[in-house]
């Protein structure tokens, strides 16, 4: 269950709209962090009451490579391009930029979850130092 009901969202997003107080004042009234409702804000302005509700996603390399893209040719901010996007947590756009710098497109491509085929093939054998005498 979503911790913020639609209506609250609404409620709280076309008040600070609206100007009738900040997203600090408005936050500490509603107990809503400041950026989640300009992040709520944000959402709706571009895609309306769908903005708001809960959404779960999965996005391919090519979907993820088209968000950074716009990002970094229109300067804009993890926020602002979530928002453009209709991305719910803004965190991964960083994400996904961290990945594609160091490994380009491949790196954004959805993986299974879970260890990979080298980590489960290792055991766990000690490797002995070279200094195994005992002291006395």
């Amino acid at each position: 269950m979503d911790k913020y009901s639609d209506q609250l969202k609404l409620k709280v997003v076309k008040a600070y709209l609206a100007g009738k107080a900040g997203a600090i004042a408005l936050g500490k009234r509603y107990d809503v962090e400041p950026s989640l409702l300009r992040r709520w804000a944000a959402a709706y302005q571009i895609h309306g009451l769908s903005g708001l509700k809960r959404k779960y996603r999965r996005y391919g390399a090519d979907f993820k490579l088209t968000a950074l893209q716009h990002m970094w040719d229109n300067h804009l901010s993890y926020r602002e391009t979530a928002a453009y996007f209709d991305i719910r947590k803004t965190s991964a756009l960083g994400e996904w930029e961290r990945l594609y710098h160091i490994g380009g497109i491949e790196a954004l491509s959805p993986g299974k979850r879970g260890k990979s085929k080298k980590m489960r093939g290792t055991s766990s054998i000690a490797i002995k130092s070279g200094n195994d005498e005992t002291r006395t």
